[in-house]
């Protein structure tokens, strides 16, 4: 196997390295598999809830990717299956990687993976062009081993956080299933939660151009620091204020003065739980405050009881919370 893949998935190649690396691949068969098979390792690594499982999942990566070149592989597809199981092996840390439904399927010579998360949950990766991504809770991300063709495509159901490495030749296409953000080199972030009628995508740095699916023929380019809605065909730009509805990319849920019934609403849905508010006032109460993502519900709601005074029950029966 060639060293710098190995390098490339551990983070020690420089950029002109990482660049030469994959254009060497775009022209080689063989890399191309090699690299594909390391991608899709790489994929489960990095579904890593807690920082220290970030450090011992790479070190455990490493090492098995150095005991893996010295044996003989055969096509990726035929190996997949006994890589990942040796790589659930040498992972270690408090996250449980059965929680993330991750498979692989080929189309045409080419492998396209899907990560899910699950509720309470958040995820991070590189795909094969340098562009990072964080996924959010309850998400889905479908996206190729390796981009062919003019452009990199893949397809987003929830929210997640981008930071895109130019490419002028293959725009970057984040595609939902009301519209599609085409970029070059930027950092965004698109949420389209199943369930909602309304997709958001807010522009931190860069340009986007963003396409309705049911209107491709009128694209709108957003600025620095704007946020697109688009919501029962109806579409709204804004100014985004700060970057903290995005702290969610580094395991904190941020509340910015909200009613304890909207933040009821976010809980709800972040951990795919049920919370009852019996007294509306109660409801009224606003809150602010920053909360680790692990904390849990519970937690949430114990720490927010001190200064909103309420009294909570929880049905562990049916995961539902009571305010009282």
């Amino acid at each position: 196997m060639d060293q710098r893949i190995i390098k490339y998935f551990s983070g020690e190649l420089n950029q002109n390295e990482r660049i030469q690396l994959l254009r060497d691949i775009d022209g080689n068969n063989e890399l191309k598999e090699e690299f594909a098979s390391c991608r899709n390792i790489q994929g489960l690594v990095s579904l890593i809830a807690q920082p220290h499982d970030k450090e011992e999942g790479k070190l455990s990566y490493q090492d098995f990717m150095v005991q893996k070149q010295s044996k003989s592989s055969g096509r990726p597809f035929m190996c997949y299956f006994k890589y990942v199981a040796a790589i659930l092996l040498l992972i270690s840390g408090s996250w449980i990687a059965a929680y993330f439904y991750y498979h692989t399927l080929w189309t045409d010579g080419i492998s396209y993976n899907t990560i899910q998360v699950p509720a309470g949950q958040y995820a991070s990766l590189t795909l094969s062009d340098g562009t990072e991504v964080w996924m959010n809770a309850r998400s889905s991300l479908t996206y190729p081993s390796l981009f062919k063709g003019k452009e990199r495509r893949i397809e987003l159901t929830g929210e997640a956080y981008f930071k895109v490495t130019e490419n002028k030749e293959r725009p970057f296409v984040v595609s939902t299933s009301t519209l599609h953000v085409k970029v070059l080199g930027t950092t965004f972030n698109v949420k389209n939660n199943k369930g909602s009628s309304a997709t958001d995508v807010s522009l931190l740095n860069g340009s986007v151009e963003v396409t309705l699916t049911r209107n491709p023929s009128k694209p709108i380019r957003l600025q620095p620091m704007q946020n697109l809605n688009y919501d029962n065909k109806k579409i709204k730009i804004t100014h985004l204020q700060d970057e903290n509805d995005f702290l969610w990319k580094q395991g904190i849920l941020f509340f910015d003065e909200l009613p304890l019934s909207e933040i009821a609403k976010r809980i709800e849905w972040h951990y795919d739980t049920k919370i009852i508010i019996e007294n509306p006032k109660i409801g009224q109460q606003i809150y602010s405050g920053k909360f680790r993502q692990q904390d849990g519900p519970h937690e949430i709601l114990r720490i927010i009881r001190k200064s909103n005074y309420f009294r909570y029950e929880k049905d562990d029966v049916n995961n539902v919370f009571v305010i009282k």
